[in-house]
């Protein structure tokens, strides 16, 4: 069985795991904070879509926007996030990942994140018992 795990990576190498649920990225009570002043309260969500195993970002009409590789989306239209995507939220550069940590972020200038995933593989381990005996 394979999973993916989505991560942001900051430009420092912190890694951020990506639930497979929707969070509000904002600096106040949002599931992924950025103590940014260049980031509103509530600044954009990134939506999880599990049936093509992706994530997408949407800007919820902030003053200073949010960026995909340096290109503002629209307010209110969801962008599908890829590997090594840049993400920036007003000022903050992120980057998304796959592949555990805390989602808040104490971003200087810039912050910058990749996405990456990173298959994860569950393997089963079968024990054998050795004896010691006389045929």
């Amino acid at each position: 069985m394979s999973l993916t795990s989505w991560f942001l990576v900051s430009s420092g190498g912190t890694r951020h795991r990506l639930p497979r649920e929707m969070i509000f990225v904002g600096r106040d009570d949002c599931e992924l904070m950025l103590q940014s002043r260049s980031v509103d309260k509530q600044h954009a969500v990134i939506n999880y879509e599990a049936a093509s195993d992706e994530h997408k970002v949407k800007d919820l009409g902030s003053l200073n926007g949010t960026f995909v590789n340096d290109v503002r989306i629209q307010e209110q239209m969801y962008i599908t996030l890829k590997v090594d995507d840049k993400l920036r939220f007003g000022y903050d550069i992120l980057s998304e990942s796959a592949g555990s940590s805390s989602l808040t972020v104490f971003c200087g200038f810039p912050a910058v994140f990749l996405l990456c995933a990173i298959p994860m593989v569950i393997f089963h381990i079968h024990f054998v018992s050795l004896g010691v005996g006389g045929c």
